[in-house]
């Protein structure tokens, strides 16, 4: 009712009707749209609303303006992305990319004259039997059609004002954005007949790719994170309403590879994934399996896996695509030397820390001699082997590696660059396991505030960093402090990541240390009893996070006094790091001291604890 009521003073300020004429004017529409068989929803009340605003629209439309027939289209843009924070931006750079990419369609001869018919070409198309269908086929609203060197502010706030000032929009100055009550975009969308919808659906989603910039400024960044709920609303089914998102076909992959892209960058790599693959199947069907678009594809799709935790298809696509670039290129190829690091990370992340070590060496020392030591490759090679370096206890040679990693990143990118923070979060750790706990404390801090402010507080990696800000704290003697990031943390990586994702297990097992710490022995006890289990189904025996999880938990039972379970424990966890990195190597010797320093607990109450490295990247 309030709605309603916002609209009748709309119209009656915009002097479409007077008070006393308002519920004439109202009625008289209200009537036409029943007559026309325009759907309005279920109940007199969706009906009454919806008249108020095919009040206003009218209007508009029956202005002769420029500016009335674009605020008109916008308004049709606007209906199939999210209603809420669009952001203004948006058209603007769809101009610019569609500029750059001469996209631009010129209409001329019979196709103008149509456009000055009152109204809006796509609802005439649907209207009149789809005999207009074909001239609205790609084509794109007035507002792009714009020659000018920049775009022109004046002729967009000028159809955006005239939509705002009979409230069919509302405008957020503060954000840059502007939103649609839900009730007002679905019935902008729903007054559109079945191909009127299709035609303005497919426009949408094509001005919405094109407003995706590659840019890898902290600005742009933030900017694509507001995209992916228009995203999902082009192409996805809502839960409000029956219609059907887009389609990929051979036509439209560009719009879905950047839409796949903006999901991969906010965290969303499983809806990434689903698209990628789509990708992949068609330039493998179209230029063949070993074209070099079919590896691009196949490798932005294993990063995609490695990131939802899916490590071993993320093994199998990138074991094929090293095979591939070795038969195609050679095996000293810098292509073939990136799919070398590639599957190195995966190796790692599936627990075989040795044999990524020795990939990682390899592409490194490979890509330095070839493209150089401050070349992006060799950069993202070198954190690589530090990142192995410092799982296989080799603490200096991994500070060295992962300080020059950074230092080139930051010279390259910026201090704030996506990849830039990665390394610099890896330092930090290195620094924390040398014990250099205060210079561990402001890299990740500085990490967590970039992602969160980049990102956003519930992406994957900035729950990383929030666990590795937990590490310091136990370090710093704050366990409680510890316990209070991470169990929010863990509800947030449950929900968004599930259960058996790489995050949510690193944050439990970070919740038992800061349990054990703050002398919460049965809560450490439970959840890593649950956590073995979930990482052993999830992961494999023999991974050897189940073995970091099996020490800490001979801990907790030495503590509570159950001996002969914690002992069983400590050497099923000896024996496991053993088998995995040999017998003298500095982890399994650093397990060794920690299986003596927990069977001595029953003489020393409060030992110094010895920490253990797990495969904590997300």
């Amino acid at each position: 009712l309030p709605l309603a009521l916002i609209q009748a003073g709309a119209s009656i300020r915009q002097n479409i009707c007077s008070l006393e004429d308002y519920l004439n004017v109202f009625n008289s529409y209200k009537r036409k749209l029943f007559l026309n068989g325009v759907q309005q929803g279920q109940g007199s009340y969706r009906h009454t609303i919806f008249t108020t605003f095919e009040v206003s629209y009218n209007k508009i439309r029956s202005f002769t303006t420029d500016e009335a027939k674009e605020a008109i289209e916008i308004l049709h843009v606007m209906a199939f992305l999210h209603f809420d924070q669009i952001p203004g931006a948006l058209f603007e750079k769809a101009w610019e990319g569609f500029v750059s990419h001469r996209k631009l369609v010129t209409l001329s001869g019979v196709a103008d004259r149509i456009t000055q018919i009152p109204g809006d070409l796509v609802t005439l198309s649907s209207g009149y039997g789809g005999w207009f269908t074909m001239l609205a086929e790609g084509r794109l609203p007035r507002i792009f059609s714009q020659t000018e060197n920049s775009w022109d502010k004046l002729r967009f706030r000028k159809a955006i004002h005239l939509l705002r000032s009979y409230s069919l929009i509302l405008q957020n100055v503060d954000l840059g954005s502007y939103s649609m009550h839900p009730m007002v975009q679905f019935w902008a969308r729903e007054r559109l007949q079945g191909k009127a919808q299709k035609i303005w659906g497919n426009i949408a989603s094509r001005v919405l790719a094109e407003s995706i910039t590659t840019i890898s400024e902290d600005s742009e960044l933030v900017y694509r994170r507001c995209l992916v709920p228009h995203i999902d609303s082009c192409l996805r089914i809502d839960y409000c309403d029956s219609r059907k998102g887009i389609e990929f076909d051979n036509s439209n992959m560009d719009q879905f590879e950047r839409f796949a892209t903006v999901y991969a960058e906010g965290g969303r790599w499983n809806d990434a994934a689903a698209i990628q693959e789509k990708i992949l199947h068609t330039k493998g069907d179209l230029l063949g399996k070993d074209s070099f678009e079919a590896l691009d594809a196949m490798t932005v799709l294993a990063r995609s896996y490695w990131n939802s935790s899916q490590a071993g298809k993320a093994l199998r696509l990138q074991s094929s695509i090293w095979d591939l670039s070795k038969g195609k290129l050679g095996p000293f190829d810098p292509r073939t030397l990136q799919a070398m690091d590639s599957l190195s990370r995966t190796l790692w992340l599936c627990g075989s820390i040795s044999k990524a070590d020795k990939l990682a060496q390899q592409s490194y020392e490979g890509l330095a001699q070839i493209m150089g030591p401050d070349h992006p490759y060799t950069l993202s090679a070198m954190h690589s082997f530090g990142r192995t370096r410092l799982h296989l206890e080799d603490l200096k040679k991994a500070q060295e590696l992962l300080l020059r990693a950074w230092e080139g990143r930051a010279k390259l990118f910026g201090a704030t660059h996506l990849d830039t923070l990665e390394t610099m979060q890896d330092l930090g750790m290195t620094c924390l396991a040398l014990k250099e706990i205060e210079e561990a404390e402001k890299l990740v801090s500085f990490v967590l505030d970039c992602r969160k402010r980049l990102l956003g507080d519930e992406h994957a990696h900035t729950l990383w960093s929030i666990n590795d800000l937990a590490k310091v704290y136990c370090a710093q003697g704050y366990p409680e402090d510890a316990i209070v990031l991470l169990i929010p943390t863990r509800e947030i990586a449950t929900r968004t990541l599930g259960v058996t994702h790489i995050g949510t297990t690193m944050t439990i097992f970070n919740l038992s240390r800061a349990y054990l710490l703050s002398t919460h022995f049965h809560k450490a006890e439970i959840i890593l009893t649950d956590l073995i289990e979930t990482e052993t189904k999830a992961l494999g025996p023999t991974h050897p996070d189940i073995f970091s999880a099996k020490m800490e938990l001979a801990e907790v039972l030495m503590k509570m006094g159950k001996v002969h379970k914690s002992e069983k424990q400590c050497q099923e966890a000896i024996e496991g790091v053993s088998m995995l990195f040999g017998p003298e190597s500095p982890r399994t010797i650093k397990a060794k001291a920690r299986q003596a320093a927990i069977c001595k607990l029953g003489d020393r109450p409060h030992p110094a604890l010895i920490s253990s490295f797990r495969t904590t990247e997300i």
